[in-house]
């Protein structure tokens, strides 16, 4: 307010220093009257509790303040990162889970019943025979054919498939003999196979 020439702050319980610089050069001491904590050019010297403790507390606020947003700022920061590297923890878990969990059929032959069907089929009163090569149970599929399904043992966290195995599978797969029994196809997943041989009544596997 450039053209301010006069002004009353008296009574106002104020304090600090009051420039003299500006507008306030055409203000006299009037103007502050009853306000004793008030100092400046023609207010008397000031206090050194007055000015330098109400700056050093302003400073100490402003700096308080700054350090508060600072570790705010981390903690949003550490947090998000912790979040991150779980989410991705995580989506790697479930990817493996389902990979472990979907089930290919290989077949030899055609074939009128999917890998569901054959997982069907693994019931405990469904078994048998049991073995040291596996379990071994009696299933029907949808169309009426009946099938024989061994289960091979569950293999060890973090093997790998065994590609001779899937070689001789392959091989079994082609043979056609009178006193061999039929090797349809093979469910596979991450943890195990399940060998589909053709049903054969009375009699033993």
């Amino acid at each position: 307010m450039q053209s301010l020439t006069s002004v009353d702050f008296s009574y106002n319980n104020l304090s600090g220093l009051v420039p003299g610089t500006g507008q306030f050069s055409y203000f006299n001491y009037t103007s502050f009257l009853g306000n004793p904590d008030l100092c400046g050019p023609y207010l008397g010297a000031c206090k050194d509790g007055v000015v330098n403790g109400a700056n050093q507390s302003h400073h100490d606020k402003g700096h308080l303040s700054s350090t508060v947003k600072l570790l705010l700022v981390i903690g949003l920061l550490a947090c998000s990162i912790v979040f991150a590297i779980a989410a991705i923890f995580k989506a790697r878990s479930l990817k493996k889970a389902s990979e472990a969990r979907a089930w290919k059929l290989t077949s030899f032959q055609r074939l009128d019943f999917t890998a569901d069907d054959v997982l069907d089929s693994l019931k405990e009163d469904n078994i048998i025979g049991k073995g040291g090569a596996g379990i071994v149970y009696k299933g029907a599929m949808p169309n009426g054919e009946l099938v024989a399904v061994k289960r091979l043992p569950v293999m060890s966290r973090g093997s790998s498939h065994d590609h001779g195995f899937n070689a001789e599978i392959q091989t079994l797969g082609r043979i056609r003999h009178r006193h061999i029994v039929r090797l349809l196809g093979f469910c596979s997943n991450h943890e195990t196979n399940l060998l589909v041989y053709e049903y054969m009544p009375n009699g033993s596997l």
